[in-house]
């Protein structure tokens, strides 16, 4: 199997179910703020394109989808740490057990990796989407970034191609959108 179809979609399928994922939970959010995001014009489909998107990716390279996936959805519940999910455990708690399921069925080395990769993607976010950026408010994301590059170097290489075009794939202005309309 050729890079491209190995690692190079697995992170792209992957990116663009975290990003789908993550404007779904936002929705309420960005309509307060007057933002737009794909889920708001894909409705009820966007659940089953992420399910798609997301069974194709982990059918490519499961380890690599898997674990990046899992990453994203340890690391949005970090910023709700009292909030019980629906098994009623404390949100920390089912973060732990997520990360202990990923070491499992993936490895230690892959997790720690999509860790980082998926950290510097959520710190660079939080940066950019800040109206007063400054010097201090983008060290963490260069020192995650950094870390993932001494980590990882082939999946943060991967991750700098894909993460730009999970944001030109959901975010293009719906205008430009010739052949989609829902």
């Amino acid at each position: 199997m050729s890079w491209v179809a190995f690692n190079f979609l697995p992170v792209l399928g992957a990116g663009l179910v975290i990003k789908i994922m993550d404007d779904y939970l936002d929705q309420d959010i960005d309509r307060e703020l007057g933002k737009k995001n794909w889920t708001q014009k894909a409705g009820r489909a966007a659940f089953p394109y992420a399910l798609l998107i997301l069974t194709l990716s982990l059918a490519l390279n499961p380890p690599l989808s898997g674990t990046l996936f899992l990453a994203a959805y340890s690391l949005g519940m970090v910023w709700l740490p009292s909030e019980k999910p629906l098994n009623l455990w404390p949100a920390w708690l089912e973060i732990v057990f997520v990360i202990i399921i990923s070491c499992y069925l993936f490895s230690w080395e892959g997790t720690l990796g999509s860790f980082l990769l998926i950290g510097t993607v959520d710190r660079l976010d939080n940066f950019l989407e800040k109206k007063k950026k400054t010097w201090s408010g983008a060290f963490f994301p260069i020192l995650l970034f950094l870390a993932i590059l001494i980590w990882d170097l082939p999946k943060a290489l991967t991750g700098v191609i894909a993460y730009p075009l999970v944001l030109l794939i959901l975010e293009v202005p719906y205008s430009r959108w010739k052949y989609f309309s829902l």
